[in-house]
């Protein structure tokens, strides 16, 4: 297909209901633009891309691509990004939420060169209950204040994911973007901060099918991804995490020690048994939060753990090693002797995590 003059990028998951009426609403919006949708879907399993294929062989405009082996939204922006051939890239959402009408507003500052990236921003002063309930609305804007501090400015919402870019700009800044980003927009603008940004006020609508994006492992990466700025990107954001899920492990791990310890078990055994439990608690946690782009499902999860827990052995023996030796030859106290063998297996897990359990494929 030859180049268009705009190509809209459209990250889906289980929408299938919302296809037809997003493209019905781009061609009744954009008579004057010469345009292609593609609709990116992370293998949804109700039909979604079928949907896709459909309507891609009765309309030249449409066009599917297919992840299956990737999760997340700002990941499958970019693959859909990286894929057009168009001057303007726009990036929304496919749940009926961003209006097809908003589109050549953010166009306008681009054509006319007086923007490099715009960004359709919603007014939540405005938004009606029904649209929005209290507490997504309350997140939204703690985290709009949040993103805003990261960036170094103040925007109305820099958490949209609604927004357009110049295919010649994003090209030069996409090797640095981040593979853990929640929210597209932010990444660019933290990384990019020699774009000139424009914003557009514009209704936010209620969904119409599909699912919410927004979960606990998004506010969980965002989190990370924050953390990981704020640190002046010494440390990356999926360490961050699988870090953050270790310290919460180690309440599970000395809620089985020290019971373990009670009934007589040598610190050595106890160790092990608080140290192999505690590895599946924080191999379930990392597959939902930290590798959620990557997790293994269904039945994967079985042999996922069985070799995670073959491979990080090693760290397994290294942690009762080291904690029992510390133990033994300089009488430390329990706590300190376990975290010294925990520090050394950390390190060890993560290698192996991030390698060989969920490695990108």
């Amino acid at each position: 297909m030859a180049g268009n003059d705009v190509a809209i990028i459209v990250p889906v998951f289980r929408e299938v209901g919302n296809i037809r009426k997003l493209v019905a609403g781009l061609h009744a919006n954009l008579p004057d633009i010469d345009w292609e949708v593609v609709f990116v879907d992370d293998d949804s399993d109700d039909g979604t891309f079928e949907e896709i294929e459909n309507l891609a062989r009765c309309d030249a405009r449409v066009r599917g691509l297919l992840r299956v082996h990737e999760r997340g939204l700002s990941s499958a922006a970019i693959a859909g990004l990286l894929s057009a051939k168009a001057d303007y890239l726009v990036v929304m959402d496919g749940d009926g939420q961003h209006d097809p009408a908003i589109i050549p507003k953010l166009l306008a500052p681009l054509r006319h060169a007086k923007a490099d990236i715009t960004s359709a921003a919603r007014d939540f002063s405005a938004i009606a209950n029904h649209t929005l309930s209290q507490r997504r609305r309350t997140l939204s804007l703690w985290a709009n204040r949040a993103a805003s501090l990261a960036i170094g400015r103040k925007l109305v919402d820099p958490m949209t994911g609604f927004f357009a870019i110049r295919s010649d700009a994003f090209r030069t800044i996409v090797r640095d973007l981040s593979d853990a980003g929640f929210k597209l927009l932010m990444d660019i603008l933290i990384r990019s901060p020699a774009l000139r940004h424009q914003e557009v006020l514009f209704e936010f609508k209620p969904r119409e099918t599909g699912q919410s994006k927004l979960d606990l492992a998004n506010a969980w990466q965002f989190a990370s991804y924050l953390a990981a700025h704020f640190s002046g990107r010494l440390v990356p954001a999926r360490f961050i995490s699988f870090l953050a899920v270790g310290t919460i492990g180690l309440a599970v791990h000395f809620s089985l020690l020290y019971p373990a310890l009670a009934l007589g078990i040598s610190f050595a055994g106890a160790q092990t048994i608080a140290a192999v439990t505690t590895t599946c608690w924080n191999f379930w946690l990392n597959n939902l939060l930290t590798f959620r782009d990557r997790r293994l499902t269904g039945w994967k999860i079985i042999p996922g753990v069985l070799a995670y827990l073959l491979a990080t052995s090693i760290g397994i023996v290294g942690n009762v090693a080291v904690a029992s030796k510390i133990h033994q030859d300089y009488a430390a106290v329990v706590s300190l002797s376990a975290l010294a063998g925990i520090t050394i297996d950390t390190v060890w897990k993560f290698v192996v995590a991030n390698t060989l359990i969920w490695r990108r494929k």
